[in-house]
């Protein structure tokens, strides 16, 4: 099972922390051109028919994101954490970044389109404007159940075991020209596509080792992309709305969070010498997750 970490836009997600008195390390650099694998973890992978690098720290935490020379992002170390971004490609050139940070308030996205071959500024276009113009168009697609009890990678999907705020995460990405018409947990339906419409991506998340929480993101007909949340109560599940899901972020993750170190992310050219021993794009954590 591939391991990585992919999280991709959570929109309107949000949990809260307070950073008052904490005294935040000097930090590192990110950079999309050469991303240095020691300090966090690329994932590449088809979000919603885009082919994607997902880059999040490990245990430490990215302080500016550069494209060689050129920066494009930097943390505001008394109000934000950087928390991952996804790369978006087009071919095998960055076009399209789009950083999740998180802030007193909870958690943002940022879009910023590289104009030339060295300027990115902040998107103006709309975020499913940018990535329809990028999506691989496939001529009658496949539909599968993703059942979020597995944890293997499948013909149809990819599976991301990775840690998020210290909260263990397995991420589901369904693979280029197979669409998710319905997420399972075993026998039991959590959701059934309508129409047009398909799940491109699902995070769940596990506490004392079990599933306890799934978000689920999910393509409408009008091609805008939404959030549905399911919590594991006793045996079974029950639908939830973001002030629940922010909730158990807060609960779970903050004392994970205190102490992180701070480093810089070049998205252009990962670097895979310093990963802990550890490849790119493989790593092993399943051992402490179970479905």
């Amino acid at each position: 099972m591939r391991v990585g970490i992919f999280l991709y836009f959570v929109y309107t997600c949000g949990f809260y922390a307070c950073y008052a008195d904490e005294s935040l390390p000097e930090g590192c650099t990110l950079d999309v051109a050469k991303p240095d694998c020691s300090k966090y973890t690329q994932i590449d992978c088809q979000i919603d028919d885009v082919q994607t690098h997902v880059l999040f720290p490990n245990s430490k935490t990215i302080e500016r994101i550069t494209d060689g020379d050129v920066t494009i992002w930097n943390v505001d170390q008394k109000h934000e954490r950087f928390v991952y971004c996804i790369v978006f490609l087009r071919g095998d050139k960055p076009e399209f970044l789009h950083v999740v940070k998180e802030t007193q308030s909870g958690l943002f996205n940022i879009a910023y389109e590289k104009f030339k071959e060295d300027e990115w500024e902040v998107s103006k276009a709309k975020f499913n404007d940018k990535v329809l113009k990028l999506r691989s168009v496939y001529q009658n697609p496949s539909t599968f159940s993703l059942d979020v009890s597995t944890n293997q990678d499948s013909p149809n999907c990819t599976v991301i075991d990775t840690m998020l705020f210290g909260i263990a995460t397995r991420v589901y990405a369904p693979k280029g020209y197979h669409h998710a018409t319905e997420v399972l947990h075993g026998w039991t339906s959590l959701w059934r596509a309508v129409g047009g419409e398909r799940c491109i991506l699902v995070m769940a998340h596990f506490e004392n080792g079990n599933i306890s929480m799934v978000d689920l993101w999910l393509r409408g007909r009008n091609n805008l992309v939404k959030h549905q949340y399911w919590q594991r109560v006793d045996d079974g599940w029950k639908a939830v709305d973001k002030t629940v899901y922010n909730h158990f972020f807060k609960s779970l993750s903050h004392k994970s969070l205190q102490g992180s170190e701070f480093f810089i992310v070049n998205t252009l050219n990962p670097d895979e010498s310093n990963f802990n021993n550890v490849s790119c794009s493989l790593c092993k954590l399943s051992n402490n997750i179970s479905s």
